[in-house]
């Protein structure tokens, strides 16, 4: 069987759909990336967002399976104007692929209902999960007591440097805390696996959009998870639903609190490795590929 993936060729999708890409290999799949009309073969499943869907109509209805990954059709302001936040399927189309068998929607958020998703039907939630084939857990001496690696991602709005800027420079100022920061140094899978493993726990920031509709979470959960083991993050409610043994903060003073409270605790270690084996046994993309073929 082959799985043919949109291809992503920057941001967060080309990390995600490489943790994707490895998973179904591994599970004894052929993957091929698409951007282009193809001639598929036989049998096929397909992984593609709506915004690309109308373009591959024909290929999307010859497949196998398709997984559709749909965009809410309602996002509420300031974000729902821009077209970052819209879904770019025709309404008549969403229709036509409401009524076949072979499409798969799905969507990384646990808001797939009312009012998010008023025209896309029978929207299952797939969380983002661990690359466990780019990224894996070493022992390193430890160079910092905190690590946060991550982008800017713009999402048109700019709201996610000025929630970094006030977090990390008020972590940065407390010089009780050895922070290990990298914003937009682009880093290899390599230099960012040494990060994590070299750094006593880690932290994780979410746009402002996120933070407010709490409905998702970005990929720096699982990775810091699932490398590191013990994480800090914002308030995002799809982590207290995951990962209820994630303490979670958006008070910066608190924050610094929580940091230093794990940094010194005897326990540590041993937290760690559990945290690691939960997400090794539950959280992977293989295990993100089993929840989508049961769809």
């Amino acid at each position: 069987m082959t799985v043919y993936i949109q291809q992503h060729t920057s941001g967060a999708g080309k990390w995600i759909y490489t943790g994707y890409k490895y998973a179904w290999e591994a599970l004894g799949y052929t993957v091929v990336y698409f951007n282009k009309p193809i001639k598929p073969v036989d049998d096929y499943y397909v992984m593609i967002t709506d915004g690309l869907a109308p373009q591959y109509v024909d290929f999307i209805s010859n497949s196998k399976k398709c997984f559709l990954y749909t965009q809410p059709n309602y996002f509420p302001e300031p974000w729902g104007s821009h077209p970052n936040f819209q879904c770019h399927c025709p309404d008549e189309l969403i229709t036509q692929f409401n009524s076949m068998s072979n499409i798969k929607k799905w969507t990384f958020g646990d808001g797939n209902n009312e009012p998010y998703y008023t025209k896309w039907k029978n929207v299952t939630t797939v969380p983002l999960g661990f690359d466990n084939f780019c990224y894996e857990s070493k022992k390193v001496n430890y160079k910092y007591d905190v690590c946060f690696v991550g982008g800017v991602a713009n999402n048109g709005f700019n709201e996610k440097i000025v929630i970094m800027n006030k977090t990390l420079g008020y972590l940065m100022n407390d010089t009780s805390i050895n922070c290990g920061f990298f914003i937009n140094k682009n880093l290899t899978h390599l230099q960012e696996n040494y990060i994590l493993n070299a750094s006593k726990i880690t932290i994780n920031i979410h746009d402002a959009y996120q933070r407010e509709l709490k409905l998702d979470s970005n990929e720096r959960t699982f990775k810091s998870l699932g490398v590191n083991g013990l994480l800090v993050s914002d308030k995002i409610n799809q982590i207290k639903r995951l990962f209820p043994f994630v303490e979670m903060e958006n008070n910066n003073k608190e924050l610094a609190s929580l940091i230093l409270e794990h940094i010194n605790d005897p326990e540590l270690e041993s937290k760690k490795e559990k945290n690691r084996n939960y997400i090794l046994n539950n959280h992977t993309y293989t295990h993100r590929i089993n929840q989508l073929l049961a769809i």
